[in-house]
């Protein structure tokens, strides 16, 4: 079976911020814990939360969706706000349109950092929240319309 549009926008942006030059190949999709140290800096792309609305009335329906995608990345080091602004920078690059995928529009939502200085060494979580516009027929949520 094919996979959904989400996850097909989830694996484009994982595709995009693939080879940067900070992270290079430390992306990974749908992780659920924080990276390892021996993974820093790195990427976890997640989906969130989906809306939908029906577009058309006679089935199938054309459904209008906007789809959260979460790309969280994690560093360590002395100067957290700088290294957190360097991935998000290099990161927001890659995605900014007119860079193509399964969606109609891919939209920068909001930045949310986190620093934890717990541990010996401090890390940081800089997450990029995306909104992925996209369409699809009620009948084929894999096959984006």
């Amino acid at each position: 079976m094919a996979d959904t549009v989400a996850l097909q926008i989830r694996d484009r942006i994982v595709e995009l911020i693939r080879g940067l030059d900070t992270t290079a190949d430390s992306v990974f999709a749908a992780v659920v814990y924080p990276l390892a140290r021996n993974a820093l800096p790195g990427w976890i792309v997640r989906l969130g939360a989906e809306t939908i609305e029906p577009a058309t009335a006679p089935a199938p329906r054309l459904f209008e969706r906007r789809r959260e995608v979460d790309v969280v990345g994690y560093v360590e080091g002395d100067d957290l706000d700088a290294a957190v602004e360097q991935i998000s920078g290099e990161a927001q690059r890659a995605l900014a349109m007119p860079v193509t995928g399964p969606w109609k529009l891919l939209t920068l939502r909001s930045i949310i950092p986190h620093f934890d200085s717990s541990s010996e060494r401090p890390v940081a979580e800089i997450a990029l929240r995306y909104e992925a516009f996209y369409m699809t027929r009620e009948n084929a949520p894999e096959v984006a319309a």
